[in-house]
């Protein structure tokens, strides 16, 4: 079984790429804004929306990093260097037409 590191690097993501910081408090605007991240997940799933304390707001972030989350993100995701290429030859294939119909 490969390790959440692992599995971002065969995607073509740094080490660490997925995973965030723990924090010890907030900073105003951090605080402001995961509670509203908080709240809109509680609206859109029908719960509650609450007026959480800084603490109780460190606890729920702190704890949404998890490796199944993480295992999770990687599955669903696309690895990026077989992106990249499909992409740039698309860009390619579309100059070479637009210099085409220029020349026209």
């Amino acid at each position: 079984m490969f390790t959440p590191t692992e599995c971002a690097r065969l995607q073509g993501f740094p080490d660490k790429w997925g995973s965030i910081d723990k924090k010890s408090n907030f900073t105003k605007e951090e605080l402001t804004f995961w509670k509203e991240v908080r709240n809109t997940h509680a609206a859109i799933n029908g719960r509650r929306v609450r007026d959480y304390t800084e603490k109780q707001m460190l606890t729920w972030y702190n704890k949404l990093h998890t490796d199944s989350a993480e295992y999770k993100m990687w599955g669903n995701g696309i690895a990026l260097p077989p992106a990249l290429y499909c992409m740039q030859g698309m860009a390619e294939a579309l100059n070479k037409e637009e210099d085409t119909k220029c020349k026209k």
